[in-house]
């Protein structure tokens, strides 16, 4: 694990990113960790990254499953100037990496799924779990935490229907180290182009990747069709009148295809 660490912080460093990198063979989650390092003064950039996680969750507490060695579990503790208020953005812009990163390995494959997903061939091949620690009206650290499914071939029954990995979607390269340089890397720069001008710069990426554009869907009791994402990462939705919804957080049920 060590050297796994060291080979990150190295290539990383050769772009010009001086970050800590701790690589752990199992923990509870990497968010967790994350949380209590930034209490506890960690610089930013800090990487975290777990080969298996026994407690792992995305939004909403659901759970993460993870197979050790076959998925890649970390978290990045950042200090961007935000607002409190900018975290759910966030997330959609952390999204829109991802899913550009992962579409160098499976060109034009995959997409992202309001509010924390990105999908492969339609199915979900990465969570995004994006906290943040703040104190009075001031976000001090922002945690991202992602998983990504890469080596898994053989997925639980109760997810495999919806749920993906690069391998089982034919991506054979896929090298976690610089998969997750790469990451870091853009996440890094992302976070920060995001706090000096938002989700403006993301969002016509967002829209060209948007997984549930046109899909019937339901949201925390509205329904109709997705209408695409607002100027503040809102997921839009047409309902049967006509009227048009924002959604700003919230589970999504798709149709039934």
């Amino acid at each position: 694990m060590i050297d796994l660490a060291r080979e990150v912080r190295e290539k990383l460093l050769a772009s010009g990113v001086d970050a800590s990198v701790s690589w752990v063979a199992e923990t509870g989650s990497t968010n967790d960790d994350a949380k209590l390092a930034a209490s506890n003064g960690a610089s930013a950039p800090a990487v975290l990254v777990a080969d298996s996680q026994t407690r792992g969750r995305g939004r909403a507490g659901n759970a993460w499953l993870s197979t050790k060695g076959e998925g890649l579990l970390f978290s990045l503790v950042l200090r961007p100037k935000l607002r409190p208020d900018a975290t759910a953005p966030v997330t959609l812009a952390v999204g829109s990496v991802i899913a550009k990163l992962l579409d160098e390995l499976a060109p034009g494959r995959c997409r992202v799924k309001w509010p924390n997903d990105v999908e492969l061939d339609g199915k979900k091949v990465a969570g995004i779990l994006v906290e943040a620690q703040t104190r009075g009206d001031r976000i001090e650290a922002v945690i991202v935490g992602v998983g990504i499914n890469v080596a898994g071939k053989e997925l639980p029954p109760e997810v495999s229907a919806i749920a993906t990995s690069l391998a089982l979607a034919g991506v054979a390269s896929a090298d976690r180290v610089v998969l997750l340089a790469d990451a870091v890397l853009g996440l890094v720069r992302a976070i920060d182009r995001f706090g000096r001008e938002g989700l403006g710069p993301f969002l016509e990426d967002i829209r060209a990747k948007d997984a549930l554009f046109g899909q019937r869907v339901a949201v925390e009791g509205v329904s109709g069709t997705a209408a695409g994402i607002d100027d503040g990462g809102r997921l839009l939705i047409r309902d049967d009148k006509g009227v048009l919804h924002a959604c700003a957080s919230g589970h999504v049920e798709r149709a039934h295809r």
